[in-house]
């Protein structure tokens, strides 16, 4: 079991086999942290130094630190075999985490489907909810998250249970699957000009051969869950204007603050584009200048922005108080309009009643001008709070990564057969086998050296009076095969001299190296001469 310091707590690496029940239970999750609990202590587990309050970083090297506890769970249940866990003692935490029931796990997520509370204790998701997941992992049961729906109404259930995210990505499938063309937009009035717009054009375009085309391609890229995060805006968010006069209400704001507000010059919205009703560029250009895009958009394309963007926009709603008052407003901002106060105030009930759940805030209007006044400060009280951001799952792999490298360093574990030992370290004085070069050398010659003396690398070598090299041909496959051996005393043959007939087939050549004149005096026991030199040399050179 090896051990690392790190302040107060020691990072320790505890080795042992798991058969598929590693002894113990986890509780705890991205939040708090992963711990041991309910440890058997006849387990190989313990036997190795586990305990409970033991805080798992890393399983076989792979991050645990930053997993939830459905995360974590899954993975433990897959490493079987030898498991090595890195490990440190967290006494006091664990038994924070215990007295909380086990729950451990804390993030945000934004709901990308739409499915209704069957079961009791579910909670009903829609398209755009946000939820704080507090449990992966209910009473170690997978399948279900125990979650606070944050922006829940006064009549809906705040606490229970909501698909975890493999559920979620089914039911987004079969969803996605089922759809049919589109229902008819609604429209809140039309007193507003961006609500004015027909879709019925768009609607007729559809036919049954695109919606059937696109069918197949509904199941890819399905998103169940985004996580998300609260942040203050670095930018200035856009704002869209709707209600009564608002074509009025955003030339009164420019000419108040043009500095902090400005209208696109360029059309914001497509209503005959399906995938990207909204020019995001446009918008995104006012904001890097420091400026509040002014807009008037329809339902759908405010939908599309709070949902499938990052732009957060500031939905205003301006809000008659009465008939009266909508008198009073209408002869200073559109004397000229046609439709009576009555039929307005009708309409912008309406389409309050309708669309109230995309609104940001809502400002009354009031007889006198201090109306414009609480919107302005209305817009800046909305630029001034944390906007849900979404996260990347790069994001928080990069930073759970980041964190665990500070606590445990990634040690890179070596292969077990990465390094093989050799079996003789003794040095040796000539070349084997094992020695072969792979290419062609001196023009396909092999050159046979004379014999080892006894003395060099524990291996003796005898060589008789008058004997010589032995070149044998054998015919394998149709192709010429030679063998050759230095032959010894008593017939033997020397495994270093042996010659290699599958490189000598390959057209491979072996080269032994010279053998110094001392050798040769320490073999015979004399000097030998430049002639028996030359004729050594050239008596063992041979052709192939």
């Amino acid at each position: 079991m090896n051990q690392r310091n790190l302040g107060n707590h020691e990072v320790r690496a505890v080795t042992f086999y798991n058969s598929g029940n590693p002894g113990f239970i986890i509780v705890g999750g991205n939040a708090e942290g992963i711990f041991i609990h309910s440890i058997d202590p006849n387990s190989s587990a313990a036997a190795n130094g586990l305990t409970n309050g033991d805080q798992i970083l890393r399983a076989n090297g792979q991050r645990i630190l930053g997993r939830t506890k459905e995360e974590a769970d899954q993975m433990l249940k897959l490493l079987g075999g030898q498991l090595t866990l890195h490990v440190r003692s967290m006494v006091d935490q664990y038994k924070v985490v215990v007295g909380n029931g086990g729950i451990g796990d804390g993030f945000y997520v934004q709901a990308q489907f739409n499915g209704d509370g069957a079961k009791k204790g579910e909670l009903s998701v829609h398209e755009g909810d946000i939820f704080s997941v507090t449990d992966t992992l209910p009473e170690n049961c997978p399948g279900l998250w125990k979650a606070h729906k944050l922006n829940a109404k006064k009549n809906e259930e705040h606490v229970g249970t909501i698909p975890n995210k493999q559920k979620a990505e089914q039911i987004a499938v079969k969803q996605r699957l089922s759809l049919g063309k589109s229902p008819a937009d609604q429209r809140g009035g039309n007193f507003f000009r961006s609500f004015r717009r027909s879709k019925s054009a768009e609607r007729n375009s559809r036919n049954q051969d695109e919606d059937e085309k696109s069918l197949p391609q509904l199941n890819s890229g399905i998103v169940s869950y985004q996580r998300v995060v609260q942040r203050l805006s670095e930018n200035r968010r856009p704002v869209v204007v709707l209600g009564l006069f608002c074509d009025s209400v955003i030339s009164m704001l420019i000419r108040d603050a043009p500095e902090l507000f400005e209208v696109p010059q360029e059309a914001v919205e497509s209503p005959d584009s399906t995938d990207e009703p909204v020019n995001i560029k446009v918008i995104r250009s006012s904001c890097h200048r420091g400026r509040h895009c002014l807009i008037v958009l329809t339902p759908p394309a405010i939908e599309f922005l709070q949902q499938k963007t990052d732009l957060n926009p500031i939905i205003v709603y301006i809000s008659p108080v009465s008939k009266s008052v909508v008198k009073t407003v209408k002869a200073k901002l559109a004397p000229n309009y046609s439709k009576s106060a009555g039929y307005l105030y009708d309409e912008a009930v309406k389409f309050e009643k309708t669309y109230g759940h995309l609104f940001s805030t809502c400002v009354a209007y009031t007889t006198d001008d201090w109306w414009f006044f609480h919107l302005k400060e209305a817009i800046g009280s909305c630029q001034n709070q944390p906007i849900w951001r979404t996260l990347t799952d790069d994001e928080v792999e990069a930073s759970n990564e980041a964190e665990l490298n500070r606590i445990c360093p990634k040690v890179a574990v070596v292969p077990a057969n990465q390094f093989r030992p050799s079996r003789d370290k003794t040095p040796r004085m000539s070349r084997t086998t094992d020695d072969l070069p792979l290419h062609s050398q001196n023009g396909g010659r092999i050159k046979l050296l004379p014999p080892i003396p006894p003395s060099a690398g524990g291996r003796e070598h005898h060589r008789g009076k008058g004997e010589g090299t032995d070149i044998r041909n054998d015919k394998v496959d149709g192709s010429n095969r030679s063998i050759l051996k230095q032959r010894q005393t008593g017939g033997s043959v020397s495994s270093d001299q042996v010659g290699i007939r599958s490189g000598i087939a390959k057209g491979m050549s072996v080269s032994f190296d010279q053998e110094a004149p001392e050798m040769q005096h320490h073999s015979t026991g004399k000097t030998p001469s430049t002639k028996s030199k030359i004729a050594n040399s050239m008596g063992h050179e041979t052709q192939l």
